[in-house]
């Protein structure tokens, strides 16, 4: 995907993300029990060798689509997910 220049700039920005996403998700919650749960939830899934975030991919998939978006400074490619996006109604 444009806007990636090289593996190390995605890794930083897909950590600093995490923590940020983590932080918000967690937080969420007023219930002190599933706040817990969903922070080893999260934790899991960060740390989990086998786990899969096509969102981070810069392949697109069969099941996912591609935007491009022209601007002045650049090409901006955006990934969707029509399969697990909501439906509009």
């Amino acid at each position: 995907m444009a806007g990636c220049s090289g593996k190390d700039d995605r890794e930083e920005t897909t950590s600093s993300s995490n923590s940020s996403s983590s932080s918000s998700l967690v937080s969420s919650s007023s219930d002190p029990e599933e706040t817990s749960k969903l922070r080893e939830q999260l934790k899991d899934a960060l740390t989990n060798e086998n786990a899969n975030f096509p969102q981070l991919s810069t392949e697109v998939a069969e099941d996912e689509a591609e935007v491009k978006l022209v601007t002045t400074e650049g090409d901006i490619r955006i990934k969707l997910f029509p399969k697990t996006s909501p439906t509009s109604r």
